[in-house]
């Protein structure tokens, strides 16, 4: 039986793509950095800010741990402090994810979020735009090591009182899809709205692949 339901968030709950994109094309141009697209921003993102901005600096032939690492300091701090001023601009939850999260709510099932955003962002997106629906709410934190290391999955399990074997686990990537193996997840759950196809999440573990947010509650209350 799942007890707890915990998600990824960029890609998974909320469509994040044009949001991140912006901003961080806005700091790249400010410092004459080739600016990336759409397809690219789907790539690069899932590992944290850092290494979405180490990416889009090697996208445009720079070397952000070598002779660029004081730019790459620069950009980062630049991009991050723009997005977490407006983490709401241009994005919304993917269609159906609201009432998705409504249903398991109101069947008893607990339900948290974990991301490598930074966690006041987290915070604010998933209060604004979910209000109490999850009891817990993890972002990128000092000391606290980024998915796919489960550490933070199994923070929130003791904090619901539930065990890694009755939990479902939803991502949308690579990342997410090693997270759930390495935590142990009764479900590994793969979707297919969010940023990644669907051979990606088969290869790195997914044990369900789902493509609509109708699905996510049917999927959990028939286990």
């Amino acid at each position: 039986m799942i007890k707890a339901c915990l998600f990824d968030l960029d890609g998974t709950l909320l469509d994040t793509l044009e949001s991140i994109r912006y901003f961080l094309n806005t700091t790249l141009r400010k410092y004459s950095v080739r600016e990336i697209s759409s397809a690219e921003t789907r790539l690069f993102v899932g590992n944290g800010a850092a290494n979405l901005v180490r990416r889009a600096m090697r996208a445009g032939g720079l070397d952000a741990s070598g002779a660029d690492a004081a730019l790459f300091e620069t950009i980062l701090g630049e991009y991050v402090d723009a997005y977490d001023r407006e983490p709401f601009y241009l994005t919304v939850p993917y269609r159906g994810i609201p009432e998705a999260i409504d249903r398991l709510y109101s069947a008893g099932i607990k339900l948290a979020v974990i991301s490598n955003k930074p966690d006041q962002t987290v915070i604010q997106l998933c209060e604004k735009i979910f209000g109490g629906s999850f009891s817990a709410v993890r972002g990128a934190r000092e000391g606290v090591p980024l998915k796919p290391d489960p550490c933070a999955l199994f923070e929130i399990c003791d904090l619901l009182g539930v065990d890694s074997k009755e939990v479902a686990y939803f991502g949308d990537t690579c990342t997410d899809m090693e997270t759930g193996r390495r935590f142990g997840a009764a479900l590994n759950v793969g979707v297919l709205w969010g940023f990644r196809g669907e051979d990606e999440l088969r290869a790195s573990g997914a044990d369900r692949i789902i493509s609509d947010p109708s699905e996510i509650a049917e999927l959990v209350l028939s286990v």
